[in-house]
């Protein structure tokens, strides 16, 4: 299973890669990729920030019997919340969604 968890650097205490020892805590692991994302608010406005691309893999042959689906979206909304992010950017075996703090 891959799994793909976008986070925003919104500040320096609370950088994206401060988020890495949950995600390992869930996958083992973790490829940390510094990169840009960019949408387009309600204005009309382009906002761009440095996010934190975050790529594990899950090898279900190796004894992983229960995928930890509902730890990856309970640390997604953590963090849409802990970062006042309207959504957080997850993705699950090709199968992309945008997590809301509430959901």
């Amino acid at each position: 299973m891959n799994v793909r968890l976008i986070v925003p650097n919104c500040n320096s205490t609370a950088s994206g890669i401060a988020y890495g020892k949950a995600i390992a805590g869930i996958a083992g692991g973790f490829t940390a990729t510094q990169a840009i994302g960019g949408w387009i608010d309600d204005s009309g406005t382009l906002v761009v920030e440095a996010v934190t691309v975050f790529d594990c893999w899950l090898n279900e042959e190796a004894g992983l019997v229960d995928f930890p689906r509902d730890s990856f979206h309970a640390l997604a909304r953590r963090i849409a919340r802990e970062l006042h992010q309207q959504t957080v950017y997850l993705e699950i075996n090709g199968w992309a969604e945008f997590v809301k703090s509430n959901s």
